[in-house]
């Protein structure tokens, strides 16, 4: 079963750079399961997990190619809050 995290915090997310992911209490406690190059989705983009920060509620997500973006539709530039990020 997919692991799913919903991002909290307006992040920036510009082509090619990492995306910082907040999350709540509930799902900061997912944080610990993740693995750094464990693969994920954004709005149908592919990236992975770059850092995790454990104890806290942030972690990276890095784009797989180096022009991807994870930016929201409704937000060009930014991951929006309310975002899901699917892991596999």
């Amino acid at each position: 079963m997919a692991t799913t995290i919903t991002n909290q915090v307006a992040a920036s997310a510009l082509r090619g750079q990492n995306v910082v992911v907040s999350c709540n209490a509930a799902d900061a406690a997912k944080i610990a399961n993740l693995t750094v190059g464990q693969g994920c989705t954004i709005s149908g983009n592919s990236g992975r997990v770059a850092e995790t920060f454990f104890g806290g509620n942030t972690f990276l997500i890095a784009p797989l190619n180096q022009g991807a973006r994870f930016d929201s539709i409704s937000t060009p530039g930014q991951l929006a809050s309310g975002e899901v990020i699917t892991f596999s």
